[in-house]
């Protein structure tokens, strides 16, 4: 595998979608962050901004491949009327994985992309190295019995103040309410949010996410697992994550103190290592 220490984006094919990735050579394990579909690979202040530190970190001792998904970033649009199943999710996630040209990789997700890169490792073992899940969830709100639960109606006006106020960087400040933004920051989380997804499209995938549920798959993941939670997430309670580690053969939970759901590896954490 010939990897730059960082190429320009590239494009893989899955099926009729082509798929923005790029590659940052940074130590010998592979690393693959599965977006969690708030993304763009041309847009560096997105990444400064909300995973800075953890990029830092990771490259430390990894070599790093992220991407955009189906309908975000540079990748191709979606149909908002007939979103890809959590499965064609996945198929997208293992074309980046074959044409970055990486055998066995550690699958990093956080917050929406969790249940994509689960499902992942459940059913491609042999490509997962091992799986890192930060602050993320099994189970969407509307599915039964989920910690989660919240009736449709008032899923659906969360979905609709998400959707009136992306472009202003509220949705991505109020994933780290413990981290100081200033009004270039804002700026910045602003521009993010509008170079990743249009209003439109935001709405229609918060509103597939409502019933996504991988509880039945999670006993199937056989690669070693690093849950991560902060314990005063309003956003993903802590809950989900223990639920997580608890149903996930070899897996461990780190409570993180703070209620950072995105950038809470600012305060408490040191490098993450995997065996």
């Amino acid at each position: 595998m010939a990897l730059g220490t960082e190429v320009d984006v590239r494009y893989a094919i899955s099926g009729d979608a082509r798929l923005a990735f790029r590659v940052r050579e940074g130590g010998p394990h592979v690393i693959v962050r599965v977006p969690a579909w708030i993304s763009n690979q041309d847009l560096a202040n997105l990444d400064s901004q909300v995973h800075g530190l953890l990029d830092e970190r990771l490259s430390s001792f990894a070599t790093v491949v992220s991407y955009d998904q189906r309908g975000t970033g540079l990748s191709d649009p979606v149909s908002l009327g007939d979103l890809p199943t959590l499965e064609g999710w996945t198929d997208d996630l293992h074309a980046v994985v074959t044409a970055a040209g990486l055998e066995r990789v550690v699958l990093l997700a956080e917050a929406l992309a969790g249940p994509v890169a689960a499902l992942y490792a459940a059913t491609r073992p042999e490509r997962t190295r091992a799986l890192i899940l930060l602050n993320t969830f099994a189970a969407g709100s509307g599915s039964e019995d989920s910690d989660a639960a919240l009736r449709s109606e008032e899923h659906e006006r969360l979905v609709e103040s998400v959707v009136g106020s992306w472009g202003s960087g509220r949705f991505l400040r109020g994933l780290m309410p413990d981290v100081p933004v200033d009004d270039e920051q804002l700026r910045d989380l602003a521009r993010g949010e509008r170079q990743s997804m249009s209003p439109a499209v935001v709405g229609a995938i918060f509103r597939w996410l409502y019933g996504i549920d991988v509880r039945a798959v999670l006993p199937a993941i056989s690669a070693a697992t690093l849950v991560l939670h902060t314990v005063e997430n309003r956003i993903v309670s802590i809950e989900q994550g223990r639920y997580l580690a608890q149903h996930i053969p070899n897996a461990r939970l780190v409570e993180l103190p703070g209620a950072d759901n995105a950038v809470f590896l600012r305060s408490a954490v040191g490098p993450v290592v995997v065996d």
